[in-house]
């Protein structure tokens, strides 16, 4: 009788977990040490290149944010032209002072925008222009990404290289 009592609870203990988002399909955003806005503009340097669209931040007040980029999406890890991506984004802004305007966090708590290197040079956009990021239209509609990914394309550029390049959304199988 005790261990029918005792694993109905353990249940009800799982299923209210589950219904509280403590499930895979309903992650919620980290929590956030840095009291920043929930959109404008931030500045500090690269330390840390995740992936090919993704990079830690270290503001002033010696605190960290991971930064998305925004508009574009990069090939993943088991995609070709993962590494050369992620390098590639190492060449152009590690251990630089970047600016950052965003205007949202994404569900896994990165602040989503555009990066500006001091020399005005858009990161998002010439990743896309060298062929090393899909314009990621689920997201944006900017004409300059769009342009930039039709000349990748004309070129035949790093992704575009390839017979037919599958989009990093289209092998993600996050929930």
């Amino acid at each position: 009788m005790r261990f029918l009592a005792l694993a109905s609870l353990l249940l009800l203990g799982f299923l209210q977990l589950s219904c509280a988002g403590g499930g895979s399909g309903n992650r919620k955003p980290k929590e956030h040490r840095n009291a920043i806005p929930a959109s404008g503009e931030i500045s500090g340097t690269v330390v840390k290149v995740i992936d090919g669209d993704t990079y830690d931040l270290l503001l002033s007040s010696n605190s960290t944010e991971r930064i998305r980029l925004a508009g574009i999406d990069c090939p993943e890890r088991t995609q070709d032209f993962y590494q050369v991506a992620k390098n590639r984004l190492g060449e152009i802004c590690l251990n630089k002072t970047v600016k950052v305007r965003y205007k949202t966090r994404d569900r896994n708590g990165r602040i989503v925008g555009d990066t500006y290197l001091d020399d005005g040079t858009w990161v998002n956009e010439q990743l896309v222009r060298e062929g090393l990021a899909w314009h990621f239209l689920r997201y944006s509609q900017d004409s300059t990404l769009a342009a930039a990914e039709v000349s990748a394309r004309a070129a035949k550029k790093n992704i575009w290289s390839m017979p037919n390049p599958v989009p990093a959304t289209a092998v993600e199988q996050r929930c």
